[in-house]
């Protein structure tokens, strides 16, 4: 997997680090009913490690991964705690699909997507990917945010090192002769 070799790589960053502390600088932990709040955008591909949101509000409130699929264009995963929860996912981790909290009597709750394996991101200024919390009939309050991932920042080094590593250009040297 490609994801495994990113140390021995150029071209390419994490992203998604202190996403906490830039929505409670912003005001953004505060979403009201039927509204929706973009918590991170990507315009360069890479990949998904996951994504979190831990709630007070409301349990058809949305976690939603946006993405451009080169097959369906755009896609997206959506989790809301009474899906997953109705759907007999309850805390099972298996899917990628994560329910870590699910209080009906205080309406807070805990939604994830962790895939197994790094979820591929083909993001462009023009096609962008988002992380979006939406919320449904009532306001919500986000306790916290978790969203980490790597976006490819220069191709053409990134592709470069990744020749070196497989050593490619020295078997196309080779090929040649």
């Amino acid at each position: 997997m490609i994801t495994l070799l990113l140390p021995l790589l150029d071209g390419w960053e994490y992203f998604g680090q202190d996403v906490d502390i830039r929505l409670k600088e912003k005001g953004w932990n505060y979403v009201p009913a039927h509204q929706s709040r973009v918590l991170y955008e990507v315009d360069k591909p890479g990949w998904l490690f996951g994504a979190a949101v831990d709630f007070h509000g409301s349990k058809y409130s949305t976690l939603r991964i946006e993405y451009y699929d080169a097959v369906k264009g755009y896609a997206s995963v959506t989790l809301s705690p009474y899906g997953m929860h109705s759907g007999g996912l309850g805390y099972v981790k298996t899917s990628g699909l994560v329910l870590a909290l699910y209080d009906e009597e205080n309406d807070h709750y805990t939604v994830g997507f962790m895939p197994a394996v790094p979820f591929p991101i083909k993001a462009s200024p023009t096609r962008k990917a988002r992380v979006v919390f939406e919320s449904y009939d009532m306001d919500s309050t986000l306790y916290g945010v978790e969203i980490a991932g790597v976006v490819i920042t220069d191709m053409d080094a990134f592709l470069k090192s990744l020749h070196e590593v497989y050593g490619i250009n020295t078997l196309t040297d080779l090929l040649k002769r």
